[in-house]
């Protein structure tokens, strides 16, 4: 896929390089930014404080590190905005949120949920 840009939305530097990596490396984008902060998320797809040569991207991840709140603002401006409305948002989550709906309202603006696998044996990876 030539140009396609996705913004990484994670608070953890520690997690980038192998999110880089997977998404980078396997073809699946040509290019990956990242903020750490739902404000910062902000700033960058109006293109304010410094973001204002950043490219619009053509995807969203907001991993699991990020706070429901965070997610909840993100999607939440999202969508009440028509020109940042049509980007994807994908949120990876580390838990079951079917079973938890109240905690995570930001699941049903999301347009994509992925869950990370639950380990149920200790040394499973």
């Amino acid at each position: 896929m030539s140009g396609f840009t996705v913004l990484l939305i994670e608070p953890d530097f520690s997690n980038v390089p192998e999110v880089r990596n997977a998404l980078t490396g396997g073809a699946m984008c040509s290019e990956m930014r990242w903020v750490t902060t739902s404000e910062h998320a902000l700033r960058y797809l109006r293109r304010e404080d410094g973001f204002d040569q950043s490219p619009r991207p053509d995807a969203i991840l907001l991993t699991w590190n990020l706070s429901s709140d965070e997610a909840n603002r993100i999607t939440g401006t999202l969508e009440s905005d028509p020109a940042l409305r049509r980007i994807p948002v994908i949120r990876l989550s580390a838990e079951n949120e079917a079973k938890a709906p109240e905690k995570h309202s930001c699941r049903s603006r999301s347009r994509l949920q992925l869950e990370r696998p639950h380990q149920h044996h200790a040394g499973v990876h």
